[in-house]
């Protein structure tokens, strides 16, 4: 259970990091020609960000079909 306690804590600061770089990136002067090196690093760490996101969410629901599983499992021999 402590795995997927681990995964949840994990989501919750990328969504947090995702949420405060949203906030970054809706500030239009960070579009304009000057700000353009900057603009690819943080389209380049959102990215990431919702790969990793999408990485977990995954590693989330096996977790939770293992679970699931073991619960069917115990029910059966009961």
């Amino acid at each position: 259970m402590s795995k997927g306690c681990g995964v949840v804590k994990q989501l919750d600061t990328i969504q947090k990091e995702l949420t405060a770089l949203e906030t970054v990136l809706a500030d239009n002067s960070l579009y304009e020609q000057a700000q353009k090196d900057q603009l690819k690093q943080h389209l380049s760490k959102q990215s990431e960000l919702l790969q990793q996101q999408a990485q977990l969410e995954e590693t989330w629901l096996n977790s939770l079909e293992e679970l699931e599983a073991l619960q069917s499992e115990l029910e059966a021999n009961l």
